[in-house]
Parts: structure tokens; C-alpha cells; sequence
């Protein structure tokens, strides 16, 4: 039986449709490799826009590989859906990423891009009264 990795992964439209990414452990080791600092430091250079290039499209590219893709595959979607637009059109992506690793995600509505502006509910599904 798969181990459960649904507090550490989020769901995400890149590339056109939506995905699962995640930072395993390992995808961690090399994102801090690669960038050259803690994954903590790498969400503090994020929050404060002190970010280097390689922080966002390392954080997108491991989580895609940490979601199941391949190398090539992350790297072909890179190319083509990262690369190629302004950096921060995947800073809010990264952050989630990060953020879902060091922290985790609530089980249920995890995905980055599931948020909803209609009023809360009572947990018996029925709008509160007014």
C-alpha cells in the first residue's frame, strides 16, 4: 500500500491542466543544493521578494517531479510553460510549494488553485442562518 502523501501535496493548474506537485524529501535535498540554501531560507528569500531565479523554477520543477513526472517531462513543461513568462507568475506556486512541504496542507481542499469566494457552510452542508 502507497503511503499517504496527500498533507504534502498540492493540486495545481501548469501546463494547461491540473497537477499534483510535490517536494519529497529528496526533491528538498536537491531544491537546497541547487539553490544553495535551506529550504526555509528559500521561503524567506520568496516572502520578501529577495528570490533568485533558480528558487522559483527549482521549487516548480522538483514539485513536478516530486508529483510524478519525469525529468524530461518536468523539464519539457518548464520550458515551455515557465521559462517563457515573468518570474512571478510562479511565485504563488513556488510559495504554495514550499509552504505545503515545511507545513503541510489540510487533507481536504488542498489545491492551490480550489478556492472559493461562496460563504461558509454549516458542517451539515446547509448555509448558516442569517
Amino acid at each position: 500500500m502507497a503511503p499517504d502523501t496527500s498533507r504534502t501535496a498540492i493540486d495545481a493548474v501548469f501546463g494547461g491542466r491540473r497537477r499534483k506537485l510535490q517536494l519529497t524529501l529528496g526533491c528538498i535535498g536537491e531544491l537546497e543544493r541547487i539553490c544553495g540554501a535551506g529550504i526555509g531560507e528559500i521561503q524567506l528569500r520568496l516572502a520578501g521578494h529577495r528570490f533568485y531565479a533558480a528558487d522559483l523554477r527549482e521549487t516548480v520543477r522538483l514539485g513536478l517531479i516530486g508529483g510524478g513526472e519525469d525529468l524530461a517531462g518536468a523539464e519539457a513543461l518548464m520550458r515551455f510553460n515557465f521559462d517563457q513568462q515573468p518570474l512571478a507568475t510562479h511565485l504563488q506556486l513556488a510559495a504554495d510549494l514550499l509552504s505545503a512541504a515545511v507545513a503541510g496542507v489540510e487533507p481536504e481542499g488542498n489545491g492551490v488553485t480550489e478556492r472559493s469566494d461562496a460563504p461558509a457552510t454549516s458542517p451539515s452542508g446547509t448555509a448558516p442562518a442569517a
